[in-house]
């Protein structure tokens, strides 16, 4: 939840990207879609950079909002600051996911939504959880790890400018 509420502006650029991206597309100015597309990318890094340093920064206070001590406190402060500090990727991964989207790029938008979540964290869950029995806070950092994967591999796609070929 308290990632949600820091990050609320970056997933609220979801309909931006229909308005700035979509139209332009639908009008066949690639220039200024593309323009668009780095400019809300621009944005949610800024974004997630004050936000996440903020969410870095009350990490320790939150739990306490909550009634916590102790041991689950700790853990809940590990993982505040795995958010903080990765949840720029997941935010560009979202970005990218709707960029594709309003591009009409479904193959790709299988593949990151369907094929890499399945192979991604839902298979390094099984490997940190079962296989390394990682500790909770490193467990869950490395399965969030895999939204840095998956924002390079978004990255790579979109600077293609595969979703503007599908038009």
């Amino acid at each position: 939840n308290c990632n949600k509420l820091f990050f609320v502006i970056s997933y609220a650029l979801s309909p931006a990207v229909g308005k700035l991206i979509g139209r332009n597309l639908g009008l066949g100015n690639f220039a200024a879609a593309r323009k668009s597309g780095d400019d809300i990318l621009w944005m949610n890094f800024y974004v997630h950079l004050v936000f996440g340093a903020l969410m870095a920064l009350m990490s320790k206070v939150i739990p306490g909002f909550f009634s916590l001590t102790g041991d689950v406190a700790a853990v809940c402060t590990g993982m505040l600051l795995t958010k903080a500090g990765l949840g720029l990727f997941g935010g560009y991964s979202n970005c990218f996911y709707n960029i594709f989207r309003i591009g009409g790029n479904t193959r790709e938008i299988f593949f990151i939504d369907g094929v890499f979540s399945l192979i991604g964290p839902m298979g390094v869950s099984f490997v940190v959880c079962y296989l390394f029995k990682l500790p909770f806070v490193w467990a869950y950092f490395c399965i969030d790890f895999m939204n840095v994967v998956k924002t390079g591999i978004c990255y790579t796609l979109y600077r293609k400018e595969i979703w503007l070929n599908k038009l």
